[in-house]
């Protein structure tokens, strides 16, 4: 709605005088009042007659006009009903006194009742349940909306207003007021408990800032798995709007912030906090963050970047330089406890850049690149990784699945060492789960890249893409449940075994561990339950068909199995992999006599 639209809607709200209306008594008393209407208002707006509709009018005692279903092209009402001196009105004058309209709509505003009336030589306006809807405008990508608005016009002008029950993007109720300056800008105060927000208004958009005190949280609207109710900020919000769109730059701390979400924890967590700055923007439609920093219990992740509403998304999270201790720090105590006890030395840093379209996920697009400096001075109770170069380790010997033993050495009459299996057995397992694993040093980017498109394509995190070396922290150490804290005991615990086996010794400990059936783990049980034979007599094809077994191999050699086999056979005779090199020679000892 322009300027001139908007002092053309509140003149002939207020009848200017009766003016806007342009009808005379003798039309009040003779029909048809509604055609002469249409034509008095098309007159006072400069619009043409056409763009203009009245459902009814009538005329009610004493000089009351009532009008129903009122469109203009730049606003609508439900019902306008105008009184006027009655005195007035037998004189041949028209001295209006109030105006009221409901359900009053413009492209940029919707109001539930407007009152307009005179005296003294001011206008007063009251204004209900407001709500600001224009996506087009600079305000309009904030949720606004206000109980009660009341105006004071003086001289034309509207000098004061005051509000109550306002609420913007969900921060409560706020009550103030605004008063026109010199200049023609409008200063804004507005306040809730915790919360004071001063802003100047003007043609060319809004400037001001919130500060915030023990603001309780809890009005907030939270995603699933996210409680506020106990939570409180301190701070303050530098808040900008213009033709650009609205923006904030917040400068906040964040305390008791609870966490319960079967995705992120087991437990639920209590107590985080956390602290947000930088800049959070509104702009052509897209949710925009620029350089805004979110710190939690010491270490920093940096947003850069845009996700539309229609589904593009461009985001990149930059992890500054941090100790590896920090890091470990500052998750969240009950989130990762198989890494409790965990010390670590060095620092890292890293970069995460993903970009495309959640409805399409054919172009996606992830980018990874960091340094990664971490050592290890003691391993966790609940996940000892180093203790993995005895042969005798405890995590090996007393290996367990649903409560039965499935020891991880000789000692086990099925266990294979990965000399003793044929390359086409290996190669199968390789192809099938990880063809990269030679290569990577334990996280295959290109497979998460693969998995997070499907994962978009079927809109649900339902494909994984744990590499061998994961599956092997996964079995050894860690629940099945698939949970964000488990992904990351999962992510260090391999990152660990890289540091401690070498990729020979976890490649032969993945095919003795990995279950192929109800019951079945490792190759050897695998080849004697599904062919009758060991694993030196089995075919390529055979050995195709167990892999295929993965990921799930508990239903068995079903209809997605049959799928899976189809593909991995047509994949295996061209699918480049790296075979595990031959063992080092061992170097004979001489014993001589002396």
């Amino acid at each position: 709605m322009t300027k001139k639209s908007a002092s053309l809607l509140l003149a002939a709200l207020s009848g200017a005088g009766g003016a806007a209306w342009g009808v005379s008594l003798h039309q009040y008393l003779h029909p048809p009042l509604a055609r002469a209407l249409q034509r008095s208002l098309a007159t006072a707006l400069g619009v043409d007659e056409s763009a203009v509709t009245v459902g009814r009018a009538e005329l009610a005692w004493p000089a009351r006009l009532v009008i129903d279903d009122v469109a203009t092209g730049d606003w609508a009402a439900t019902r306008i009903e105008v009184e006027l001196d009655p005195w007035a009105a037998l004189a041949g004058r028209r001295r209006i006194s109030r105006v009221r309209a409901r359900e009053l709509v413009t492209e940029l505003v919707g109001v539930g009742e407007a009152e307009a009336s005179w005296g003294h030589g001011k206008t007063r306006l009251a204004l209900r349940r407001v709500e600001l809807y224009a996506a087009n405008h600079w305000l309009g990508g904030l949720p606004f909306t206000i109980g009660e608005v009341g105006i004071e016009i003086d001289g034309g002008a509207v000098k004061r207003l005051a509000f109550a029950g306002a609420r913007v993007a969900g921060v409560g109720e706020l009550t103030g007021a605004a008063t026109r300056a010199s200049d023609g800008a409008w200063l804004v105060r507005a306040a809730r408990p915790g919360l004071t927000a001063t802003a100047r208004v003007d043609g060319d958009g809004l400037l001001g800032q919130a500060r915030l005190e023990r603001f309780l949280l809890g009005d907030l609207p939270a995603p699933r798995g996210l409680s506020l109710g106990g939570a409180t900020a301190d701070g303050i919000i530098k808040l900008a709007a213009d033709s650009d769109g609205p923006r904030a730059q917040p400068r906040l701390r964040i305390e008791g912030v609870g966490v319960d979400h079967p995705a992120i924890s087991k437990q639920p967590l209590s107590g985080v906090h956390a602290t947000i700055d930088g800049e959070i923007a509104l702009a052509a439609g897209s949710l925009v963050a620029r350089g805004l920093s979110i710190e939690i219990g010491g270490a920093t992740v940096i947003l850069d970047g845009s996700i539309a509403p229609d589904g593009p998304f461009d985001v990149a999270a930059t992890l500054p330089r941090l100790s590896c201790s920090a890091l470990l720090a500052a998750l969240p105590r009950g989130l990762v406890p198989h890494l409790d006890g965990l010390l670590l030395d060095g620092e890292l840093r890293g970069r995460v850049h993903v970009a495309g379209d959640i409805h399409d996920a054919s172009d996606l697009a992830l980018a990874v690149d960091g340094a990664v400096g971490c050592r290890a001075r003691a391993d966790a109770a609940l996940g000892d990784v180093g203790s993995l170069v005895h042969a005798d380790a405890a995590a090996l010997l007393r290996h367990t699945v649903a409560g039965r033993l499935v020891p991880l050495s000789p000692k086990n009459p099925s266990w294979r060492s990965l000399d003793s299996l044929p390359p086409s057995v290996v190669r199968a397992f390789l192809v099938a789960e990880d063809g990269h694993f030679f290569a990577h040093h334990g996280f295959d980017v290109e497979r998460i890249g693969r998995a997070l498109a499907a994962d978009l394509d079927a809109q649900r995190f339902d494909r994984g893409a744990s590499t061998i070396t994961q599956q092997v922290a996964k079995n050894l150490w860690l629940g099945g449940e698939r949970t964000l804290g488990r992904k990351l005991e999962e992510a260090v615990l391999a990152w660990r075994l890289e540091q401690v086996l070498d990729k020979r010794r976890i490649l032969e400990l993945y095919l003795n561990l990995v279950e192929l059936g109800p019951g079945v783990f490792g190759v050897q049980d695998a080849s004697e339950k599904y062919f009758g034979k060991i694993p030196d007599e089995l075919s390529s094809d055979e050995a195709a068909q167990l892999a295929a077994l993965l990921p799930a191999p508990r239903r068995g050699m079903d209809a997605a199995w049959q799928k899976r086999y189809r593909a991995l056979a047509a994949r295996m005779p061209s699918e480049r992999v790296t075979m595990p090199p031959p063992p080092a020679p061992v170097t004979p000892i001489k014993l001589t006599r002396r």
